[in-house]
């Protein structure tokens, strides 16, 4: 244990054995086994949380949606909870932001800037209060940078690449962070009294 514990407590959770407080050490895991967002616990009914931002960043290369589709469907399953996609956006700048599923099928272009996903999520009636999953979905913007462009051109699934890639340079490390930024920028900093407008309105 003392020599090699991260191998060690690797192979705990390999094992399913947990000793909790009994050991001076804790292995984390980020439950990618389970479900990849980290939204699912957020979206227990008995939580009183009103707005719930997740991004869904595994390698999704044709926008298939794998990960965000195992949340809802494990939510609605052991919550019953029930997620409505919001669309209308009138009087604000949002609908060139939030879209449908099927709008990231499309090649990313020069005018293009959807990122994310805006759902309602319900509960039946005295199970728990309604609230908002905004859900971030890596895709070049047209705000991004000349160097993210061209770091695109150079490597065409990015920012979607294989997650089995765990050691990036310096060019990949500065692509996702600006990208990252940009689009947090663009939804947060540009957009985002709409957005806070938006999530107000009880539809």
């Amino acid at each position: 244990l003392k020599a090699f514990p991260t191998q060690v407590y690797l192979g705990y959770e390999l094992t399913a054995r947990f000793h909790g407080a009994h050991r001076a050490r804790q292995y984390l895991s980020d439950g990618g086994h389970f479900e990849n967002t980290a939204a699912y616990e957020l979206l227990r009914p008995e939580r009183e949380v009103d707005v719930i931002v997740a991004c869904d960043d595994g390698c999704d290369p044709d926008y298939q949606f794998a990960d965000l589709a195992n949340l809802i469907r494990l939510a609605r399953i052991d919550h019953r909870a029930h997620f409505e996609l919001a669309t209308d956006f009138p009087g604000s700048g949002l609908g060139a932001i939030f879209g449908r599923d099927e709008d990231f099928a499309q090649k990313a272009d020069a005018s293009d800037d959807k990122c994310a996903l805006l759902y309602r999520v319900t509960y039946p009636r005295g199970a728990g209060r309604a609230r908002w999953l905004v859900v971030l979905k890596p895709r070049l913007v047209a705000c991004a940078p000349l160097d993210v462009w061209q770091y695109r051109q150079a490597h065409q699934t990015f920012p979607q690449e294989s997650t089995t890639d765990q050691f990036f340079d310096e060019a990949q490390w500065e692509s996702y962070r600006k990208l990252g930024l940009e689009i947090g920028t663009l939804i947060y900093r540009e957009h985002g009294a709409q957005l806070i407008e938006r999530l107000r309105r009880v539809d």
